[in-house]
């Protein structure tokens, strides 16, 4: 349930920090696709800022490229984009918000794994009320999509 009210969920939460943008999502759509901003601390001059944190989520955008090209149009529908959708903005928002789904889905493992210890570690009566309480939190429907470190 935890999994899918976040996967349900993650592309209505806004991206609400320009750093989530400019310094995170331009630089793998650069990677991806060999457009969009590069940000000054990604350039080789510079060297700033690593890509490792990148390439794991592009990498996770070319799996979904590669299962969405080999999906039927009926199929794509189904996912909620009818043909002129995919023929006119082409199928990189479908795959942002897959990328999006999957941060949200690895977030709720990770909170029922912290569920699991505090059951295991404290009781759980403390866990269930730890779930409830991030469940209903506003800042984990904001932080569950979000491709910030």
């Amino acid at each position: 349930l935890v999994v899918a009210l976040r996967i349900g969920l993650a592309n209505l939460a806004p991206i609400s920090d320009c750093d989530e943008v400019y310094n995170y999502w331009e630089p793998v759509h650069f990677l991806r696709f060999g457009t969009g901003m590069q940000t000054w601390e990604y350039a080789p001059q510079y060297a700033l800022r690593t890509y490792a944190y990148l390439v794991p989520v592009a990498m996770i955008s070319k799996a979904y490229d590669l299962l969405l090209s080999v999906l039927p149009t009926p199929l794509l529908s189904l996912l909620g984009r009818t043909l002129s959708q995919t023929v006119t903005t082409g199928i990189k928002p479908l795959q942002f918000n897959m990328v999006r789904a999957t941060l949200a889905a690895m977030m709720a493992l990770s909170e029922l794994n912290l569920h699991k210890a505090i059951s295991d570690k404290i009781s759980p009566s403390v866990a269930n009320w730890f779930l409830i309480a991030s469940v209903s939190s506003a800042g984990m429907f904001h932080a569950a999509p979000a491709y910030l470190p």
